[in-house]
């Protein structure tokens, strides 16, 4: 009797068997890659929103911890502090056009400067000469005084939310389109806006600490808005203006 011959191959319950397999695997191997990719993303968006608060918070600190004064306007959303900058090398009178001063390395290319009741819009800053030059005198409706030897010399920065971006203003004049964006992407996170001088009031006095409170969001869908799908990280702090 002639044996049979043993057929080659598969059946078909081992290919059927095998395609499953197959699959389990290459589902498991899929499902696990999505669920790092999304756990990769998400870390990834929290750590761009951590950054972005602490850049902030470092901005908004360090111009309030040098404060002279402060002062909270647009309804808690505008920050304004006056700092020492430098003090004057002679006196000047009402009509003088240049400031000489101790250091002019602090000041932006040009901008506005304090001395007592007085604001002066500068043209230029120049480090080598230690001269604030091309000056208005009595600028912004202040009046025009004569200033002693050793005055000093103030600077105001402020920082202001407009639109959903906080700017950097050290010109005197703030305006989105010229001004430093700081922070984009924020909210405030109460009625009262992001800044609040406390213990109470708008106007700092002595011993006054400001406090800052926003809510940076990933603005995925770039509508201008936060939505409820899109990520968002609280930030608040407290400064004291050391020099008040």
């Amino acid at each position: 009797m002639q044996a049979r011959r043993r057929r080659s191959g598969f059946t078909l319950v081992e290919v059927l068997f095998a395609s499953t397999l197959s699959a389990l695997l290459v589902g498991g191997i899929l499902g696990t890659f999505i669920a790092f990719s999304r756990l990769y993303r998400d870390g990834s968006e929290r750590l761009c929103l951590l950054s972005r608060a602490r850049y902030g918070i470092e901005r908004l600190s360090s111009g309030s911890s040098a404060a002279e004064a402060i002062a909270v306007a647009q309804g808690g959303n505008a920050l304004t502090v006056t700092i020492p900058a430098t003090v004057l090398r002679s006196a000047v009178n009402a009509t003088h056009s240049s400031l000489h001063v101790q250091t002019a390395e602090v000041f932006p290319p040009s901008g506005v400067v304090y001395i007592d009741d007085e604001a002066i819009a500068y043209g230029s800053a120049e480090p080598k000469t230690r001269r604030l030059s091309s000056c208005t005198r009595g600028y912004a409706g202040t009046t025009a005084s004569q200033h002693d030897n050793r005055s000093i010399v103030h600077i105001r920065f402020t920082y202001y939310l407009d639109g959903t971006t906080i700017y950097f203003n050290a010109g005197g004049s703030p305006s989105p389109a010229s001004d430093e964006p700081i922070v984009p992407s924020v909210e405030p996170t109460g009625a009262g806006g992001i800044f609040r001088i406390l213990p109470g009031g708008q106007d700092g006095a002595r011993n006054s600490r400001v406090q800052a409170a926003f809510r940076c969001y990933n603005d995925w869908n770039r509508n201008g808005t936060r939505d409820a799908s899109e990520p968002s990280l609280d930030t608040a702090f407290e400064v004291f203006a050391r020099n008040m």
